[in-house]
């Protein structure tokens, strides 16, 4: 999803909260690989077989399995933080804005370890734009890819990004470009060369890259068999910390009725996959489905792979305030007001939640109404961030998910 322009407001540094859901059990551990020298994020499928008996599960940097469920964060300087720390989300996809004169020292000092690390969620940091302005999504001039890797390296304002970004290394994982790329070799051969150039640099994290045309490679009758499939080993094995998840967009291509048909390619291919953006279905918006949220989070559920949905703070009105027509999960991201449109679920007043965040945060039972008085659909019961998120382990109170 290409997201609109930035927002203003910059929140405290805030303690722990304890909304996230800790494990209810604990597994053992598993090991690093020993070519894996990072110290945060890791995969155990970095060598191949790439078959559907390949572990592609996610692993922390205790060796505990993580399940991302989370939420995208479409402004990262909006008033939305404490909405998602009730969100019961335990991550979050955080869209850098570089053209603005922000620097990376600013964006992990300011805004990720106060408002997201220190409240336990994982930030999965993404670049929607280079700092040369173009918009990552749907682009497929390897420049673009290549320049997102030199904003990644040097900071863009400050020249100091790999040191900057390296100082949460333990808890980040990095999206390198949302949604770029052709659906041909030339994303795999553009990728090879962005992964290396950032190890060069000293970014060891676990690198998340987005599937091509515009996240969903093609869709349709054969999802993600066109690219990511096909030459999603090669970029691993080219990878010197064989550390990749890929990103999977879920929106027009797809359905209602058809969530687990078209994950299970990815599922059953060997390779590490989240559903990292889908929307809240009902037709609506700029990619229209009436695949409900419901069916796509069951289907995650069921395959192993984690999810995200898109977007907290996708506003569709003016005042940074939205309706049920839009893809934003709450009705307004300021404070809470006492009528509509509500607040942003910072006292978490359910009234605050639009039908989509009724679905994702809450899984509100269908037949109710939201705040403003209509009817709820789309939910599937217990498939919700309240229900079924759990805090990744390094975090206290966290656990194996």
């Amino acid at each position: 999803m290409i997201p609109r322009r930035r927002l203003l407001a910059a929140l405290p540094f805030l303690a722990m909260p304890k909304f996230a859901k800790a494990a209810s059990h604990h597994k053992q551990a598993v090991r690093r690989p020993s070519y894996n020298t990072g110290v945060g994020f890791y995969t155990l499928s970095g060598r191949g077989p790439y078959t559907s008996s390949t572990n592609t599960n996610i692993y922390d940097a205790n060796g505990n399995t993580f399940r991302p469920r989370g939420v995208n964060r479409n402004h990262y300087d909006s008033s939305c933080d404490q909405g998602i720390w009730n969100s019961a989300a335990n991550c979050e996809r955080y869209v850098l804005y570089w053209a603005n004169g922000t620097t990376s020292a600013q964006f992990v000092n300011t805004y990720i370890i106060p408002n997201i690390i220190n409240h336990g969620i994982i930030p999965i940091v993404s670049a929607f734009f280079t700092s040369t302005g173009i918009t990552t999504s749907g682009d497929t001039d390897p420049a673009t890819l290549i320049q997102c890797v030199d904003d990644w390296i040097d900071g863009v304002n400050d020249f100091v990004g790999a040191s900057a970004w390296k100082t949460i290394e333990k808890y980040m994982i990095l999206n390198i470009a949302n949604e770029w790329g052709p659906q041909t070799s030339t994303w795999q051969s553009t990728y090879i060369t962005a992964v290396q150039s950032l190890r060069a640099a000293g970014f060891n994290c676990a690198l998340l890259i987005d599937a091509p045309g515009f996240g969903q490679d093609g869709g349709g009758e054969a999802p993600f068999t066109t690219t990511v499939i096909p030459y999603g080993p090669g970029i691993i094995e080219a990878d010197p910390q064989h550390n990749i998840i890929f990103g999977c967009h879920v929106y027009f291509n797809i359905q209602a009725g058809q969530a687990l048909s078209y994950l299970t390619p990815m599922a059953q291919s060997g390779l590490p996959f989240i559903v990292s953006e889908f929307g809240p279905g009902r037709n609506i918006g700029p990619a229209p489905t009436d695949l409900t949220p419901g069916e796509l989070i069951s289907a995650c559920e069921q395959l192993g792979c984690g999810w995200i949905g898109w977007a907290w703070d996708d506003n569709n009105l003016p005042n940074i305030e939205s309706d049920d027509s839009g893809f934003a999960m709450v009705f307004s991201n300021p404070p809470q007001t006492p009528a509509p449109p509500y607040g942003g679920y910072f006292t978490r007043n359910p009234a605050d939640l639009t039908m989509w965040g009724n679905n994702i945060v809450l899984a509100t039972p269908n037949g109710q109404t939201d705040g403003l008085g209509n009817t709820i659909s789309g939910s599937t019961p217990g498939m919700s961030l309240s229900h079924l998120a759990v805090r990744c382990s390094i975090f206290a109170g966290g656990g194996p998910s």
